[in-house]
């Protein structure tokens, strides 16, 4: 809920790059939910590479769109 909070305040204040600083603090949740609550963490290595990757390819292809 933080990073939320965080994203929010953000977007009133700078206006700047702002896109990034938001899929920036996204991929930090997404990683943090896949991790702790989808029980990544005792997972093979793969499939940790996996989601991770898979979440920065779409945050990198989000802002070259």
């Amino acid at each position: 809920m933080a990073l939320t909070g965080i994203s929010v305040i953000l977007s009133q204040f700078v206006k700047d790059y702002i896109a990034a600083i938001i899929l920036g603090l996204a991929i930090f949740k997404i990683i943090g939910v896949a991790l702790n609550f989808m029980e990544l963490k005792k997972a093979h290595l793969f499939w940790q590479v996996l989601i991770i990757g898979f979440t920065l390819l779409i945050c990198v292809i989000l802002l070259l769109l």
